[in-house]
């Protein structure tokens, strides 16, 4: 259920004196699910979906019993949650990750508010203390890679890497996000790139600053960034990406406020493209929730080709 490099880092991050390994999975909608007691007991009602580690089990092989017994739902990340809960009964160390579709038994997906409202009504204050926290908390963080991989370049505009572009796309590999210069982007459509014809002298490592769907939580196929939030994935681009980095310095305010306006609009978890097979660019660009109208293009980029119709696949 979990790649294997996922695995071991799962198991590096969770200390000894955890007794339970816990899951807070979060839809794309927002929605957070909760597990329903079918009898009070010790006075919690509602609570988050766990499980104790067994003797001889990794906590990653108790994680993945938690998916399948507790949660139901395929997640498709686990991010771990920097605070270990402790009881009278337990100490937990709670992953948050992406999920969707149908819930184990007693479990329910729930908007934030009303999660609180569920928890709220367990009497026992201990237990209810900890589970309002830990919704608080990850109502906070963000549990999907392409998310942060879009809130990375957000960071890297704070940095001042204003001229840094995503043109995402969908493919045979999932969805795919180059970050590339403002250079790079098409004047005809600024949500599409084409590398110029000095591109090739870039060094190797920069030629195709892509993020894949496919790579999950290890974004440009850094093996050590598995849990890493948008502002530490910023600085390892910068410090990993330096040609690409330096080309995108400098202010593009008009990109960067229409980047933020487009983070909001597609709040929590959503995703956008420009284009994807058998379907070319549109006057706006593709929301990934079904049934949505299309999201506003960015503004022109510099790259004058003469080719509105040009796919940015070929890279």
């Amino acid at each position: 259920m979990l790649p294997d490099a996922l695995r071991k880092d799962i198991d590096a991050v969770v200390s000894h004196g955890i007794t339970h390994i816990g899951f807070i999975a979060v839809s794309r909608r927002g929605e957070f699910l909760v597990r329903e007691r079918p009898k009070a007991s010790d006075g919690v009602l509602t609570t988050w979906p766990k499980l104790r580690i067994r003797p001889g089990e990794a906590p990653s092989q108790t994680l993945e019993r938690c998916l399948r017994e507790r949660v139901g739902s395929v997640a498709t990340s686990a991010y771990p949650i920097s605070t270990a809960w402790a009881t009278l009964y337990s100490t937990t160390l709670y992953f948050i990750g992406l999920a969707d579709g149908e819930a184990a038994e007693h479990a329910r997906w729930c908007s934030h508010a009303t999660a609180r409202r569920k928890i709220f009504l367990s009497w026992n204050p201990v237990s209810r203390r900890r589970d309002l926290a830990i919704l608080r908390t990850a109502a906070e963080q963000d549990a999907s890679p392409e998310r942060r991989v879009l809130l990375m370049l957000r960071e890297l505009h704070r940095l001042g890497y204003e001229r840094l572009r995503a043109t995402p796309s969908l493919g045979a590999e999932g969805w795919q996000c180059p970050v590339v210069p403002a250079s790079w982007a098409l004047a005809e459509h600024g949500g599409l790139f084409q590398m110029p014809e000095l591109a090739p002298r870039v060094p190797h490592e920069l030629v195709r600053p892509v993020y894949s769907s496919a790579t999950g939580q290890y974004p440009f196929g850094w093996d050590d960034a598995a849990f890493d939030p948008p502002a530490v994935l910023a600085r390892k681009f910068v410090d990993r990406a330096p040609s690409i980095a330096q080309l995108g310095r400098g202010k593009d305010a008009a990109y960067a406020r229409w980047f933020r306006d487009l983070l909001k609009q597609t709040a929590p978890a959503g995703l956008f493209y420009a284009t994807a097979e058998g379907t070319g660019p549109a006057d706006g660009l593709y929301p990934t929730e079904p049934n949505q109208p299309l999201l506003p293009l960015p503004p022109p980029g510099e790259l004058v080709t003469g080719r509105a119709d040009y796919y940015h696949a070929r890279r």
